[in-house]
């Protein structure tokens, strides 16, 4: 089932379970999707944003997450300061950006004083939501 908020919290505070070890991934992503948090509840609290990612993930975020501002990471044409404002919280898909959009997008997060992230690349949404839940939980 689903553990509140504050469970989920409290599992921050044992990072043995919580932590990857050295070559024990696969192990740690298990982990993080036996701990399901209420995503919705969690992410309800910030204005997220999501940049890079292939064009098919993208999608994927705008389906499943119709709140996030989901960009592009190839658009150097994005006025990221303006995007940003309102922004708390961005995670950052390496995979499919650009170095100038990159350089473009961390000026603005420092600027407009949001946290970023970044998710490796996994194309799961379960995962990358698993990803995603760990840190919202440690900006909590």
């Amino acid at each position: 089932g689903t553990k509140s908020l504050m469970e989920a919290v409290e599992l921050l505070n044992h990072p043995e379970q919580m932590r990857p070890v050295k070559g024990d991934y696969e192990r740690f992503l298990k982990t993080l999707t036996d701990y399901p948090v209420d995503f919705a509840e969690l992410s309800g609290r910030y204005k997220i944003a999501t940049l890079g990612g292939h064009e098919i993930l993208r999608n994927k975020l705008k389906e499943k997450f119709p709140d996030f501002k989901v960009l592009d990471g190839t658009q150097n044409s994005l006025d990221f300061s303006a995007l940003l404002k309102s922004t708390d919280i961005l995670f950052i898909f390496t995979g499919h950006m650009s170095h100038a959009v990159y350089e473009k997008a961390i000026a603005a997060v420092s600027q407009n004083n949001c946290k970023f992230y970044y998710i490796n690349n996994a194309t799961n949404l379960d995962i990358i939501t698993a990803q995603m839940s760990r840190y919202l939980l440690e900006s909590i």
